[in-house]
């Protein structure tokens, strides 16, 4: 997995449009002092022109054709009784770029990697090809190991 670290806010991303990728994210907290501080926190996925859909599907091969959201927001309230420091293995179905891009999104947030980081370990997989089939299938591939045809595509890192 890739580990991605925030820096802009989703605000000034969306203002300034600084994604060719699926998504906006954006983690927020309070100014802490040290990294084990209980404070609010939020976590933010806007998929660029799509739509996400949480899932607690085992295989997430066909994205469903309907049920998305504009963005997912996961938030956690200091003393409450259900809050958590970090969101473990969350699973999405996502579309994007106005239904050309198809995904899964595997995420784990970490809010707090220190005063002043939120991390974002995720990978996915995406098919840019306007179909919601997400099954991967071997592809052919050059004498160099490049894949020679379109389809679902793995990946441990995208332009977040």
């Amino acid at each position: 997995m890739q580990t991605l670290r925030l820096h802009k806010p989703l605000v000034e991303q969306v203002v300034s449009g600084k994604t060719d990728g699926q998504f906006y994210l954006s983690c927020y907290h309070p100014p802490i002092k040290h990294h084990l501080d209980e404070v609010d926190w939020r976590f933010t996925i806007t998929p660029v022109n799509g739509g996400i859909q949480a899932s607690d599907e085992r295989y997430m091969n066909l994205a469903p054709e309907t049920g998305y959201q504009a963005q997912w927001v996961t938030e956690m309230k200091a003393g409450s009784p259900d809050f958590k420091r970090q969101k473990f293995n969350q699973r999405f179905y996502f579309t994007a770029n106005n239904g050309q891009d198809y995904g899964v999104l595997f995420i784990h947030v970490q809010p707090f990697a220190s005063i002043d980081t939120c991390v974002v370990d995720a990978s996915y997989k995406i098919n840019s090809a306007g179909s919601r089939n997400l099954e991967l299938k071997k592809r052919p591939t050059d004498k160099y190991g490049t894949p020679q045809s379109k389809g679902p595509v793995e990946t441990t890192f995208a332009s977040f």
